[in-house]
């Protein structure tokens, strides 16, 4: 029996794709994670929803590389229990 995606998985509004960094283990997620976790849309697509919650305020975009971007929430930065990705380097 094939299992059928989902709305969650083929239409990842901003409202699911802020869900999903939100619920991760991590404080952070990967722009990768974000695009494997919503897989039937173009990585662009994703890219798009998680720029539109920047813009929002709702995510908060911190570029690693050139080539590598890590995303989380505001308040997941601010929080005692929780580590900033730059943090990590310390």
């Amino acid at each position: 029996m094939s299992i059928q995606p989902g709305p969650d998985l083929t239409d990842p509004t901003p409202n699911k794709v802020l869900r999903f960094v939100q619920q991760n283990e991590r404080p952070f997620v990967k722009t990768k994670e974000v695009a494997e976790k919503f897989d039937q849309i173009e990585r662009r697509t994703v890219f798009n929803r998680l720029e539109r919650l920047v813009d929002q305020g709702k995510l908060v975009k911190y570029k690693v590389t050139d080539n590598v971007a890590v995303w989380y929430t505001p308040d997941q930065i601010s929080s005692p229990s929780r580590r900033s990705p730059s943090s990590d380097n310390q």
